[in-house]
């Protein structure tokens, strides 16, 4: 507000209020500009070019071919997903994934996406009458999804991988991840192992059970 009344006024056309600016799958933005990568920076806006970089269509695009390719195998599972898979459908699995979102994981991204898609009426008719909840497509999906983000940008998931072999040593030496910025900030990344205590009381008649955890002493490695 005083801003903008120095602005009315005639005082001064400066402003220091921060601009907010969507990040393009942050996590993945986030290490190419930490390792200069112009491959990873490209797909993720950080370098300058005619058409905006696509981090997401560019991996749909490598999940495209090689469904192709297990599809000229007979593979039951790229016969159902071929001509499907686009941006949006690898979009959760690309996003997550640098911050170690596991096979596990992505693979239940992708079941709640199918069960969306289905109550939109945008299922593919190949996936309609798929069995065992959508897990065996979502797997396979899931899979490309991690091959194909691994292609792509392998500068990225090289650095993720080293920081989670650092972080699972620090941990079994039962030390926290510290670490010092540039600007001199000390950043402590400490999570411990809960213990969970029941407690039974009575209310109204009734018998509650109640369950409180309690931090330990022991570090949380996962």
């Amino acid at each position: 507000c005083f801003e903008l009344a120095d602005y009315w006024l005639g005082l001064s056309d400066e402003t220091h209020i921060p601009i907010a600016l969507d990040a393009t799958c942050s996590g993945i933005q986030h290490f190419s500009a930490l390792l200069l990568d112009p491959i990873g920076g490209r797909y993720t806006n950080l370098i300058p070019q005619e058409k905006p970089g696509d981090i997401y269509k560019a991996v749909a695009e490598v999940v495209n071919a090689q469904i192709e390719e297990d599809y000229k195998q007979d593979l039951f599972w790229a016969q159902q997903w071929r001509g499907y898979v686009n941006r949006s459908i690898c979009k959760p699995n690309v996003m997550t994934l640098p911050y170690a979102a596991t096979h596990e994981g992505m693979t239940f991204q992708l079941v709640a996406l199918l069960h969306e898609m289905r109550l939109k009426g945008t299922l593919p008719p190949s996936l309609a009458n798929t069995y065992d909840d959508y897990l065996k497509p979502c797997r396979y999906l899931a899979s490309l999804n991690i091959n194909a983000c691994r292609q792509v940008v392998s500068a990225a998931f090289e650095v993720r991988d080293c920081l989670k072999a650092w972080a699972g040593v620090m941990a079994d030496n039962g030390l926290p991840c510290i670490w010092t910025s540039p600007s001199g900030f000390i950043a402590f990344q400490i999570y411990r192992k809960q213990e969970s205590i029941k407690i039974a009381s009575r209310a109204l008649g009734k018998r509650i059970e109640l369950t409180v955890r309690n931090e330990t002493t022991q570090i949380n490695k996962r």
